[in-house]
């Protein structure tokens, strides 16, 4: 009898791991059709996640942040923050009250949703203002900025490099872009789960979780003044010099 107990468990057991198994590849399968094959829908796909996840962003990142020491990287980025600075992709506007005395900002976002929920921010020591803009499509001429900052919205960019491109060209000749953003970490067997993970994320919440930002980075030949990874090397801190 044990024995027929023992088998039946294994069974279920096995029953359970093939299920979900083909549950995740037809979730994968699904995710490809809507996102990767259907070039024309992919920005749409992401601004409507952005703009739904507006209302609960702070509450659903507030924990994770303070336990993860987040806010002390974003403190430490953005003391080298200096004169007018762009921070792209602001979201609700974290990064607020980490700025150093002195500086201008200009925060933009492509979901309005985002911006109302930064509006609803204060701080006394900066001059700040918020529009509605693209990353990927920036609106300014060429070289209007010293500083520009960009924290955890390059995962969520439907082309980062053309993002990056688009903060190079609108930073000044030797001014700094400051990064800090998740992606792959130092350990394969983490990158496995980030990619296992991605249709998921990308689904409900619009962005990449395994994008390598190294390569990025090097694409773009900046002076890397500073960088950093943290958390098992999946965050990763930027301070670039601006060459032209």
């Amino acid at each position: 009898m044990a024995k027929y107990i023992k088998y039946g468990i294994s069974a279920t057991i096995m029953f359970g791991i093939v299920t979900y198994g083909s549950y995740k590849y037809h979730q994968i399968r699904s995710f490809e059709e809507e996102y990767y094959k259907n070039s024309n829908r992919k920005r749409q796909f992401l601004f409507n996640i952005h703009q739904n996840l507006a209302i609960l962003y702070d509450k659903s990142v507030d924990s994770y942040e303070d336990l993860s020491k987040i806010n002390q990287y974003r403190k430490i980025l953005l003391s080298y923050a200096q004169g007018f600075v762009l921070e792209t992709a602001i979201g609700t506007s974290r990064n607020l009250k980490f700025y150093p005395p002195g500086v201008k900002v200009l925060g933009i976002d492509w979901s309005s949703n985002m911006l109302e929920a930064a509006m609803q921010k204060s701080v006394n020591h900066i001059s700040y203002s918020y529009k509605i803009d693209d990353t990927e499509n920036l609106t300014f001429k060429d070289n209007v900025f010293d500083t520009v900052v960009d924290t955890f919205g390059l995962e969520y960019y439907v082309n980062p490099d053309k993002a990056l491109k688009e903060m190079k060209r609108v930073c000044k000749k030797d001014g700094l872009i400051l990064i800090l953003a998740s992606g792959q970490s130092l350990y394969q067997g983490l990158n496995f789960f980030l990619n296992y993970k991605t249709p998921y994320t990308v689904c409900n919440y619009g962005f990449f979780p395994n994008r390598n930002w190294e390569e990025f980075i090097k694409e773009e030949d900046f002076e890397i003044l500073k960088k950093e990874r943290k958390i098992n090397g999946t965050v990763y801190m930027y301070v670039l010099r601006n060459k032209k």
